[in-house]
């Protein structure tokens, strides 16, 4: 059986530190995003109704109320262009 090398546990908190860093990062560019375009508060209310249910499709209402708002945002964008 091969054996790690000692510190292959370091490597590996280095890169879940590396990943979580990303993705906080990500999240940070879509928090943006969502407070640019006006739908940051139906994002959070999406986000509740999912963290209260559970399930997504639960919560079509709030889905739709969501794409509805980026699709306003999008057509607004454009017509800047």
């Amino acid at each position: 059986m091969p054996t790690q090398p000692k510190n292959s546990k370091t490597s590996q908190n280095l890169t879940t530190n590396l990943a979580e860093t990303t993705n906080s990062e990500e999240i940070d560019l879509v928090e943006k995003s969502l407070r640019a375009n006006g739908c940051w508060e139906t994002h959070l209310n999406l986000s509740e109704c999912v963290a209260d249910k559970r399930d997504w499709r639960a919560c079509q209402s709030e889905v739709k109320l969501l794409q509805d708002c980026m699709k306003k945002a999008n057509e607004k964008r454009n017509l800047k262009k």
